[in-house]
């Protein structure tokens, strides 16, 4: 009986210390629980931080490639209006140089137009002095032949009267 006695005292001795070793194993494996669970926590805080963050940078990415998207559009529409407009005064620019043209012609034409007029006019000025001077002359020549008329009459009569 001593003997099971200390067999049942070992066995004891094992038992409290093979508890106390489950104590302790449970401790731990309570302490090892616990910080997974925190360190797991705190992988799934920064896990939902950078999916935030990812949605985050994917919606300014979003929002800046519309924005450019609508600069781009912008942009070719302004291109267009700029190449519609270089069309517009390039037209303009070649009516202007016929216009100018026009204006050239017709500012020669009225030199040579009034050159005309005043070879004209000074025809017209000559001529209407030379009427001027034919009509002195047939004015004195009309008044001369009135003289000599008068004057072939009084010798007519002179004559008539001689003879009669």
């Amino acid at each position: 009986m001593n003997e099971m006695d200390a067999t049942l005292t070992s066995q004891n001795e094992k038992l409290n210390f093979l508890e106390q070793e489950k104590k302790a194993g449970r401790l731990d494996f309570d302490n090892s629980r616990r910080l997974l669970n925190e360190r797991l926590s705190n992988l799934d805080a920064q896990v939902c931080n950078e999916m935030e963050a990812k949605k985050m940078w994917q919606d300014k990415y979003t929002k800046e490639n519309q924005l450019l998207s609508k600069a781009n559009i912008e942009v070719t529409e302004l291109k267009n209006k700029l190449i519609e407009s270089n069309s517009k005064v390039m037209h303009l620019e070649v009516e202007l140089k016929g216009v100018t043209q026009q204006a050239t012609n017709l500012a020669s034409s009225k030199k040579e137009l009034q050159l005309t007029l005043n070879n004209y006019i000074a025809q017209c000025d000559s001529l209407e002095n030379e009427l001027f001077t034919i009509k002195e002359v047939s004015l004195d020549y009309e008044k001369a032949k009135q003289e000599e008329f008068m004057h072939m009459n009084i010798k007519l009569e002179k004559y008539t009267l001689h003879f009669n």
